[in-house]
């Protein structure tokens, strides 16, 4: 719920931008076995480097986001007029 509310993105957002690392997930316990954890880190303190990550480049983040909103409806109101007319 942080991430709805301080990216200001719909859980259906969420789900989209974290499905490269869903896949990562389950193809790396696949290729190694259940026991295998590929997020594992040593910190017993401190935070994940994919939230480190995530907080350092949020704004590249939330820039490459809305551009991909813009394109995205460019492209739609490009096919809807190619089709119509």
């Amino acid at each position: 719920m942080i991430f709805l509310f301080s990216y200001q993105l719909s859980p259906k957002d969420i789900h989209v931008i974290f499905t490269p690392f869903r896949i990562y997930y389950r193809f790396t316990r696949w290729l190694y076995g259940d026991q295998y954890n590929p997020f594992e880190t040593k910190l017993k303190h401190g935070h994940h480097p994919v939230l480190i990550f995530l907080k350092r480049y949020q704004s590249i983040i939330r820039t490459f986001y809305h551009i991909l909103q813009f394109v995205s409806y460019c492209f739609q109101r490009i096919l809807i007029v190619d089709v119509c007319f």
